[in-house]
């Protein structure tokens, strides 16, 4: 298995962090990474669990190196693992201005980030905190439920029509281009 989704992931993981990291408006950055990445991290969030979380526990080793490698560098440990984000005067100021959708997006992100974390290393952590990580995250996240392959579809959906407008909009500029010349 060559881990393409993961590695796929970790790449918008680290994009994503790195814009934070460099922002003085976690607000702004927050709602520009939500428009953003919201539909391809859903999928690839997704796609990334089922291929690291198929064959869990037998497959600690492996699992754990490609989210050591792969995944959670010193950016994304600095933004998605040392601060937490799920905060009643966060939460407020987000509502406030209109992007809870990107405040629940952070909590998300952060929330899986931090369940890869724990099953990476799980006995630098708390059974309760391995259990909680496989059942009440990863485990929902990848079920093959009515809800999950709604929101699978949704997002693919989304992308494709986003791709289809992007693509539309070049075509149309390029036109006008070739007619100014």
């Amino acid at each position: 298995m060559g881990y393409d989704s993961t590695k796929q992931y970790a790449t918008i993981a680290k994009e994503m962090a790195s814009q934070i990291a460099q922002s003085n408006n976690i607000y702004n950055v927050s709602a520009e990474l939500y428009n953003a990445y919201n539909e391809v991290h859903y999928l690839y969030m997704r796609l990334s669990l089922k291929e690291l979380y198929e064959n869990y526990p037998k497959n600690q080793k492996v699992l754990s190196f490609v989210i050591d490698e792969y995944v959670i560098d010193d950016k994304v440990r600095e933004v998605f693992l040392t601060k937490l984000f799920q905060n009643d005067d966060f939460e407020i100021e987000f509502i406030k201005r209109n992007i809870d959708g990107a405040y629940s997006f952070l909590c998300a992100i952060q929330t899986i980030l931090q369940a890869m974390s724990i099953t990476a290393h799980p006995s630098q952590y708390k059974e309760s905190q391995l259990t909680t990580a496989l059942e009440k995250v990863i485990k929902p996240a990848i079920e093959p439920s009515i809800k999950n392959v709604e929101n699978f579809n949704f997002a693919f959906n989304s992308l494709a029509a986003k791709d289809a407008m992007r693509a539309a909009k070049d075509d149309q500029e390029n036109k006008l281009t070739y007619r100014n010349l």
